[in-house]
């Protein structure tokens, strides 16, 4: 499983109206809102000659995978700030300044960056040091919205931006294996299916469309046919949330076949 932790991002900088249109799909994906256990963002959320600052829960391995990439591709300076996950990583801070890499600062439990004995000794002097601190307290710029990008272009205003066609979120697509039902035994079919212990629904008197449960501890406990964990770990091997048990389905050749 992912290990999730909360986090929170702060953009800024000058910005073209179509590359907003581009971060607005990025925050919905990841559900991302103006405060902790907020409404989702919306763009009538920005408040003019501030940077934005959005946070969430549950955040996969503390980054924002859709929205970090645009803003590094398209030099939108930017500040995350991610807790840590015990036996896993500690809190950090990642630096964009809109040019360059990203910078990983370590932090302490209350979110302030510090360097260890070996990242000193890299630094080489204090002055270095202090330097480098500097460097991890950078102020993202307050957000400018503009119709065209480039000089002379004009702002576009939060009220203007709330006014505009709505981006919708991307959609939300799940794969699906799709498996023949004499890769299960006619034992399971009868005695198990009726009874499986994470989400499955019947398929009339085809088969059944069962979840791809990724907590081990259900999978893989004792009374799950083998058959089944089998199917389980290839749909996760192919990335799908569910599998589609058919009577006219499918066999492939690394599952067992079974009689009916």
């Amino acid at each position: 499983m992912v290990d999730r932790v909360s986090a929170s991002i702060t953009i800024g900088g000058t910005i073209s109206h179509a590359l907003w249109k581009s971060l607005t799909v990025a925050i919905a994906a990841e559900a991302l809102s103006t405060d902790w256990d907020g409404e989702p963002f919306n763009d009538s959320d920005l408040t003019e000659g501030q940077p934005l600052r959005l946070y969430a829960h549950e955040v996969a391995n503390g980054t924002f995978k859709e929205l970090e990439p645009i803003c590094e591709a398209q030099g939108v300076p930017f500040v995350r700030s991610s807790y840590g996950f015990t036996g896993q990583w500690g809190p950090e801070k990642v630096v964009f300044t809109g040019t360059g890499d990203p910078v990983i600062y370590p932090c302490s439990e209350d979110g302030t960056p510090y360097v260890d004995r070996a990242k000193i000794e890299a630094l080489g002097s204090l002055a270095a040091v202090n330097a480098y601190l500097d460097e991890a307290d950078f102020a993202v710029p307050p957000i400018v919205i503009t119709n065209e990008a480039g000089e002379g272009a004009s702002v576009v205003t939060p009220v203007a931006l709330a006014q505009a066609v709505h981006v919708p979120p991307p959609l939300e697509i799940a794969r699906m294996l799709a498996l023949s039902t004499r890769h299960m035994s006619p034992a399971t079919a009868a005695n198990w299916m009726p009874h499986c212990p994470w989400t499955c629904f019947d398929k009339d008197d085809y088969g059944w469309f069962m979840h791809v449960c990724d907590d081990v501890g259900i999978t893989e406990a004792k009374g799950v046919p083998a058959e089944i964990r089998s199917a389980i770990h290839v749909a996760k091997r192919e990335n799908c949330a569910w599998i589609m048990w058919d009577c006219d389905g499918p066999q492939i050749d690394e599952l067992p076949e079974y009689e009916w």
